[in-house]
């Protein structure tokens, strides 16, 4: 008979004091992603487990399970609790993952694969120790090991992340040949023209990122600043600011620099990660949009990267124009769901089930658009 067991962090310090533990266990993960390592994990909750947005919840409580079996660490599951209103006056919890709250590319209980029953374990105790509405889980990637257990058992299409993978044999030319659509290559012919014509001094700077580089990355976000879409300035609220500031100090960091004639135009920031690299942030001066920035910066960084021996290149997820013109590789992300065990907890599970099915159409729409702007692909490669 297996002997499992659970031990719980409920506090930044108990993150901190485990921290060799974790970072030791995640060094054999397989599939771990950057966005479900410790230092994400332990830099987001430190950054915004004190913020007042109710899209972080107008209560957190740090939930994090490591489960041993047979005393050895086979999983840790990186839970918060945490508290919404719903309805103006209505309270709900719910279980979630860390970062999923402001949208981390991925999140997933870490574990290289595990036994049913381990997973069954674990939620048998959160149904006997907490209290909760509902267990809400998002962004969980389709390469997932736990997939189809019962955390997974609900689940729903949510959305994809995009990735541009390269062969070792493989140079910036023939990827570009191969998978860049014909009107990507004619908006970089174009705009490449249009520079020429105009007399612009072009130049690229890709270089580790410093102190100083905050007031330009600051500067040029604002451009991308929208009330009305929801679009915030990265560097000008204090938790997100002081959230970005600390994970690129804890993950290799570089920014690409756009220049005309010597001014920086656009950037693009970068996090290295187990050899693979996380398109982080990008934003452009929109007095130069004719000449398209983004798209020609983010050509030159994967220009840049494939040079540079770098095979993986994750673009975030989304349906943004670029991402699906641009890699090759197309991760399906979704949601999962389960019933808690305070009162009303169906009702409440009922009303996000409905929601969540009434949104396939849309993602069935984003995988339609997908096929749409790839068909210069002879295969496509969406997992």
């Amino acid at each position: 008979m297996m002997n499992y067991r659970v031990e719980v962090l409920k506090n930044s310090e108990g993150l901190i004091t485990r921290g060799n533990e974790w970072l030791a266990f995640e060094e054999n993960i397989i599939n771990l992603k950057f966005t479900f390592s410790y230092y994400y994990i332990l830099t987001f909750w430190q950054s915004f487990s004190k913020g007042k947005k109710n899209e972080l919840g107008i209560a957190r409580e740090l939930l994090v399970i490591f489960l041993y079996k047979n005393g050895v660490l086979i999983a840790i599951y990186p839970f918060c609790k945490i508290i919404r209103k719903r309805k103006k006056f209505l309270k709900v919890t719910s279980i979630e993952f860390i970062g999923q709250q402001m949208g981390a590319t991925y999140s997933d209980i870490i574990t290289n694969g595990i036994d049913n029953e381990a997973h069954q374990f674990v939620l048998n105790w959160l149904y006997a120790t907490e209290q909760f509405h509902l267990v809400s889980l998002n962004h969980i990637p389709e390469f997932s090991p736990n997939k189809n257990t019962i955390f997974y058992q609900h689940v729903y299409p949510e959305t994809y992340s995009s990735v541009a993978f390269f062969t070792s044999s493989q140079n910036y030319d023939e990827y570009k040949k191969i998978y860049y659509p014909k009107k990507i290559i004619e908006m970089l012919n174009l705009c490449n023209n249009r520079i020429r014509k105009s007399g612009y001094r072009f130049n690229f700077i890709n270089k580790e990122m410093e102190e100083n580089d905050f007031e330009e990355l600051k500067r040029l976000s604002d451009f991308k600043h929208n009330k009305k879409n929801h679009i915030e300035n990265n560097y000008s609220t204090i938790y997100k600011n002081e959230f970005i500031r600390k994970l690129y100090s804890h993950f290799k960091s570089k920014v690409s620099y756009l220049q005309i004639n010597d001014s920086n135009i656009a950037f693009l920031t970068s996090i290295y990660f187990k050899n693979h690299v996380y398109f982080y942030d990008t934003a452009y001066d929109t007095n130069f949009k004719q000449i398209s920035p983004g798209i020609l910066l983010l050509d030159e960084c994967i220009r840049q990267n494939i040079t540079n021996f770098i095979s993986y290149i994750d673009f975030g997820w989304g349906i943004d124009f670029f991402k699906f013109r641009l890699c090759n590789r197309f991760i399906k992300l979704f949601t999962a769901l389960l019933p808690g065990n305070k009162p009303f907890s169906s009702c409440w599970y009922n009303e996000l089930d409905n929601i969540y099915k009434s949104q396939m159409k849309d993602f069935e729409n984003s995988t339609n658009y997908l096929k749409s702007v790839t068909k210069h692909l002879k295969r496509i490669n969406i997992s």
